[in-house]
């Protein structure tokens, strides 16, 4: 990975190829996974995911899991991620036409209810394999039952 103090040296990181700054690629990481717009307040959740503040507010009123994980969070405190807009603000001196508006509420509702679908996809997707491994391993106890061995059971610890 290549990490620049300053973006207008990764303008000329391909050797003698030159990137053009218009073309330089929004890193995936100064987006929201809930608007998909870049940030304009990143702000972390007690599992460490970064979020833009006003979309994370919107789901943890709904919510008490993780929009990345589904994972119940120990606390709704957001903290403000200070280096990441620091980064972003920097990488928008040099792409200041990618700069995103201030999401409406109804795209922020919007957005908020495709990441819930997202989750209740993924969600679903899961229970479907834990249902299909717990078949499985029924299957499997039955075979060494059939064959005359009880299972050991597994250590705990």
């Amino acid at each position: 990975s290549v990490c620049f103090c300053n973006l207008t040296e990764a303008v000329g990181v391909m050797g003698d190829e030159q990137l053009p700054q218009q073309q330089l690629p929004v890193p995936e990481a100064f987006c929201c996974p809930i608007t998909k717009d870049i940030f304009q307040d990143p702000v972390s959740t007690c599992d460490g995911h970064t979020y833009e503040r006003s979309a994370i507010e919107v789901w943890l009123r709904r919510h008490r899991t993780s929009p990345m994980t589904g994972a119940p969070l120990r606390s709704r405190e957001l903290t403000p991620n200070f280096g990441l807009r620091s980064a972003i603000q920097a990488f928008l001196e040099v792409r200041p036409e990618v700069a995103s508006a201030p999401i409406a509420d109804a795209d922020l509702e919007y957005a908020i209810q495709v990441r819930e679908e997202e989750m209740e996809f993924k969600v679903s997707e899961q229970d479907q394999t834990i249902r299909r491994l717990q078949a499985h391993i029924e299957a499997l106890q039955l075979q060494i039952r059939h064959l005359g061995s009880e299972p050991v059971p597994a250590p705990r610890g």
